[in-house]
């Protein structure tokens, strides 16, 4: 199978065998494989999403803990000290 390269030295596809991109995708998609069209401007916002999306989770989880340490601070005063016997006498 020769193999066609154009001048920067990138694979080109066969054009009569695959006539447009959406065969060539199509041919792909039925060998199993996934087919994503990027560039490297996108490749970099998909990065910085997912950066944002880590920062989102570890906010939440910060919040979570503020939440569990002041409920733990308002039940333990609740708890310590308190004995049913000394509230009767």
């Amino acid at each position: 199978m020769a193999t066609t390269r154009d001048a920067a030295g990138d694979l080109q596809w066969d054009p009569l065998a695959f006539p447009t991109g959406d065969t060539l995708g199509a041919y792909v998609h039925s060998k199993g494989f996934k087919v994503r069209c990027s560039s490297g401007a996108a490749a970099g916002a998909d990065v910085l999403l997912l950066v944002l999306l880590m920062l989102l989770v570890l906010l939440v989880l910060l919040v979570l803990l503020v939440l569990l340490l002041l409920l733990v601070d308002v039940l333990l005063p609740l708890t310590s000290g308190f004995s049913r016997s000394s509230a009767c006498t």
